[in-house]
């Protein structure tokens, strides 16, 4: 359908060109799935943008006591060549089956990724595998959507974790998005929610980032705008393990305000500030470290991935 600017007074957001649409309600079963720009049947949609809405009316959002407005993703139709699934964090509920190219995950505030170890080899014909405490399939998540979640993706925008190995992960997303590009197709159990603790496991690998980061170098900011009510003042994270670790920290960061990253095992403290990219520090023999930082506002941003192994 052709669709032309709106009234500037509307509160809503405008189409301001002509061109082909799909608008579709995320925690529509016939929304999460597809190639493109496509619907869970696997009929393609002759669009040329998609937009997928998170409808806090009919998501698990509602139940919340902020005051969170609706989400919304759109994504251009040379799009339409990716195999993926979307889901709303307040609403996903996904069987244990192989993932598709990509799998997305959006909400309009910050939520919980949790991924079992899954099994070890890939599966044929839906025949049940036994699980593998370590399989070798790596995958690589960024805080886009599925139209940039691959590499070299239009935007250049960086990942927020890879690995060669896959043994499961938790992982807190500041932003309003991830996307898993899984190495291997596998049957793997994935879910989110809203649950958000500060405080998370040194021995699991992992990252955090300011709020809406998305590290796309083509887009303006490195991150969306949030708002806060009250403002935003930061926030502080402690990771701790039960036994002595060598953790490695890799950063990208646009900052003007420190970031800290202190070892409270060992009482060393590192700052990050500026511009840096793939910014490395190293930690030995700490079961305990708090990182905490004051501000990141647009434009600033940043991430902080880090991975650990015993000593």
């Amino acid at each position: 359908e052709n669709h032309e600017k709106a009234d500037p007074s509307d509160a809503i957001p405008t189409l301001q060109a002509a061109g082909r649409y799909s608008i579709l309600n995320l925690n529509a079963a016939d929304a999460q799935a597809g190639s493109g720009c496509s619907g869970c049947s696997g009929t393609t949609l002759d669009v040329d943008v998609a937009v997928y809405v998170v409808d806090r009316n009919t998501s698990n959002i509602a139940v919340c006591t902020q005051n969170i407005s609706n989400m919304i993703y759109s994504c251009s139709c040379p799009a339409r060549t990716i195999d993926f699934e979307i889901y709303d964090a307040g609403s996903m509920a996904r069987a244990t089956v192989a993932p598709k190219t990509v799998l997305t995950i959006l909400a309009a505030k910050h939520f919980f990724v949790k991924a079992d170890k899954g099994q070890a080899r890939e599966s044929k014909q839906c025949i049940s595998l036994p699980a593998s405490p370590l399989q070798a399939n790596s995958f690589t998540a960024r805080l886009t959507g599925f139209d940039n979640a691959q590499e070299n993706n239009a935007d250049n925008c960086v990942y927020a974790y890879k690995t060669q190995t896959f043994d499961g992960f938790e992982f807190h997303v500041s932003s309003a998005i991830v996307s898993l590009v899984f190495d291997k197709k596998n049957p793997i159990a994935i879910k989110a929610n809203f649950d958000w603790l500060n405080v998370r496991h040194l021995d699991q690998a992992g990252f955090f980032s300011s709020p809406g980061f998305h590290g796309c170098a083509k887009v303006n900011a490195l991150q969306v705008f949030r708002q806060f009510d009250g403002g935003f003042y930061g926030e502080e994270f402690d990771l701790h393990a039960n036994s002595k670790l060598r953790v490695t920290w890799d950063i990208d960061a646009n900052v003007a305000e420190d970031i800290v990253i202190k070892d409270m095992t060992n009482s060393k403290r590192n700052t990050v500030n500026g511009m840096k990219q793939n910014f490395q520090i190293l930690r030995e023999g700490t079961n305990f470290i708090t990182s905490y930082y004051n501000s990141a506002s647009p434009p600033y941003g940043f991430i902080a991935r880090y991975t650990s192994v015993r000593m």
